[in-house]
């Protein structure tokens, strides 16, 4: 998934490039425009509800048979998705170095999802520094709350 040729996250990425890879050699196969950007909120729907774009965008990916994903990160949720159905690789940088590397047995997969601050314990709303909203009364104390959508034990 790539911007302006740089590897992107799934959510974000402009585009989906399709590479065919022959050993130590590769060709771009397919572009076309990244599906989950054309996702629209439906009317009934809270706007403090995410709508998940990356995993979406995965999903549609791994549906048109894709035997390997190049994203710039995997959250958590991308990630339990699409293990064990393709090669998960993360890489910051034009993706025709990606796919060199990848051709060339050379970029090392994803074991764990790579994004930081994701998941069920994601960014809270805490306090900081200044005259803040946050739960710390803007003296930077605040403990975080709760992203939506978590799930409590």
């Amino acid at each position: 998934m790539c911007t302006e040729g740089y590897v992107d996250s799934p959510g974000r990425a402009q585009e989906v490039r399709v590479y065919e890879v022959d050993g130590g050699t590769y060709k771009l196969a397919e572009t076309y425009a990244n599906p989950a950007l054309f996702i629209q909120r439906p009317a009934n729907m809270s706007p403090n509800v995410p709508l998940r774009r990356g995993i979406r965008a995965v999903k549609a990916i791994l549906d048109k048979g894709a035997d390997a994903l190049v994203l710039r990160e995997f959250g958590e949720y991308e990630f339990k998705l699409a293990k064990g159905k393709a090669k998960l690789y993360a890489f910051e940088g034009r993706a025709e170095q990606a796919i060199s590397l990848i051709a060339q047995g050379s970029l090392p997969e994803v074991t764990a999802p790579t994004e930081i601050g994701e998941g069920p314990r994601g960014r809270g709303m805490g306090g900081g520094r200044g005259r803040g909203m946050g739960m710390g009364g803007g003296r930077g104390w605040g403990m975080g709350g709760p992203c939506w959508g978590d799930e409590r034990p």
